[in-house]
């Protein structure tokens, strides 16, 4: 992990409960870089570099609180991050190019 980005997020923290005392008692203890690569496996992809460090460093959060600490936002878990792609990934396996289409067409 690159002493970089621990001390950003180091900063990140400290920033955070500045403005929300205590907030990051909401952040999950990070992951093992296997917990990791098995999801990477299972989504057929690699993260970059940077996210995985981040989810060594915290494994998200956890939803206690009203609002989350990217922009009000939650940082999702990676199972959470897992649980998303492969909902998302149903829908496009559910339907095919034509009804996709016709959903866009009819949003825009």
């Amino acid at each position: 992990m690159s002493n970089d980005f621990a001390s950003a997020w180091d900063e990140f923290i400290s920033v955070l409960d500045t403005v929300i005392e205590g907030h990051s008692k909401s952040l999950n203890p990070g992951n093992e870089r296997e917990s990791i690569h098995k999801i990477e496996s299972c989504m057929s992809i690699r993260f970059p570099e940077d996210l995985v460090e981040f989810y060594r460093l915290c494994d998200g959060e956890s939803d206690e609180l009203l609002c989350g600490s990217a922009l009000g936002l939650h940082f999702n878990s990676l199972d959470q991050l897992y649980q998303e792609w492969s909902s998302w990934k149903q829908v496009l396996e559910d339907f095919n190019k034509e009804d996709l289409e016709s959903i866009n067409s009819s949003a825009t």
